[in-house]
């Protein structure tokens, strides 16, 4: 014997994730920028030199 069902509407996992999804910005810690290609050849601006002084501030 079995219970029957019922559709009861969206749970409130469901209302969050649709309320998460439409105020979250559209790129939480990522950032775009734009380098010339004389900044990509330089080996100052690597990840390992550049975020180097970051790291020991932190």
């Amino acid at each position: 014997m079995s219970s029957p069902q019922f559709d009861s509407g969206p749970t409130s996992n469901d209302l969050l994730e649709n309320l998460v999804a439409e105020h979250a910005p559209a790129a939480l810690n990522d950032q775009i920028v734009v380098q010339s290609a004389e900044d990509v050849q330089n080996i100052e601006n690597t990840p390992a030199v550049s975020m180097g002084s970051c790291s020991l501030e932190s």
